[in-house]
């Protein structure tokens, strides 16, 4: 999760993913390990702009993903077929893990 505000209270306060997902109003939320692809999801706007999909697991350069902490750079452009285009770099440390969606 990305996100323009400090939600980490908040996620860790919840036991699955799914409560998670609807606290980001300004940001990013990437799953890095649902398979073959990275799932993404844009919020933009207290949430009355958003947009989602795949992203091919290249689009993002790693430099720390050891179980504490994630950093790197996410590039995706979807801005042809009217989607976000991200370029972000962030170092991020790892809030919860979550074992049930």
């Amino acid at each position: 999760m990305l996100s323009a505000t400090d939600i980490g209270t908040k996620i860790r306060a919840c036991a699955r993913m799914g409560c998670v997902s609807g606290l980001v109003e300004e940001g990013m939320t990437v799953i890095f390990d649902a398979g073959p692809r990275l799932l993404f999801w844009v919020s933009l706007n207290g949430q009355r702009v958003q947009y989602s999909g795949t992203e091919a697991p290249s689009s993002f350069v790693a430099t720390a993903n050891d179980g504490k902490r994630i950093a790197g750079r996410l590039v995706i452009d979807k801005s042809t077929s009217g989607g976000s285009k991200v370029d972000v770099q962030f170092d991020a440390p790892l809030v919860k893990t979550f074992t049930a969606n």
